[in-house]
């Protein structure tokens, strides 16, 4: 498949960037966008701090990515050591099939339906409705805490990036999305739902 074309080295290493610009964004945000406040109508505000950082769909969206690439890469090096007798960067069909290895194999095959689905959702949403909302349209005044996270540049690394990593993922991967496994997509979107209620 398309990994003997790339090649699992080059594929590795495309993880390991795509998780240093996670997190990495992450923490950027975490330290600069801090001092931002987020306003009701009333102005009723709450810093952009801490925990609060976390309670965005984009957050969310972006941390399950981050947990995919990460348990890719954990997979890919725990099972070449235990394939090669210690050596990484084994060939993976030499792999003795094991219920462990199946149900890591199914985990991260949902974690990536979910984060393939959510980043195209976010980035479609972001440009084509709220940004230009942003750009265009005047905002109140208590929203304008609201509009600098989503100008700033980890707004746009996060509304973005996401989906350009996950459109050269399965690009390089060729893995596909089940159609049985859409509940996923629905239950994520709905646990979200719930949290922010």
């Amino acid at each position: 498949g398309k990994f003997r074309r790339y090649g699992k080295p080059f594929v590795t290493a495309l993880r390991v960037v795509f998780v240093a610009v996670i997190f990495g964004t992450l923490a950027s945000s975490y330290l600069t966008l801090s001092e931002i406040k987020f306003c009701d109508s009333n102005y009723n505000c709450v810093k952009f701090a801490g925990w609060v950082q976390f309670t965005t769909f984009t957050r969310w969206c972006w941390m399950i990515q981050g947990a995919y690439h990460v348990g890719c890469l954990l997979a890919f090096f725990s099972f070449a050591l235990e394939g090669e007798g210690g050596r990484p960067g084994g060939e993976v069909a030499k792999w003795p099939r094991s219920n462990n290895k199946a149900a890591v194999a199914r985990v991260l095959h949902v974690l990536y339906q979910i984060s393939w689905a959510m980043a195209m959702l976010v980035t479609i949403v972001t440009y084509t409705v709220l940004v230009p909302a942003a750009v265009v349209l005047p905002m109140p005044p208590h929203k304008s805490g609201a509009v600098a996270v989503l100008l700033s540049w980890q707004g746009h690394v996060m509304h973005s990036a996401n989906t350009i990593m996950m459109a050269t993922d399965y690009r390089v991967t060729g893995k596909r999305a089940n159609l049985r496994d859409f509940a996923f997509n629905v239950f994520f979107s709905e646990a979200y739902v719930v949290f922010s209620w």
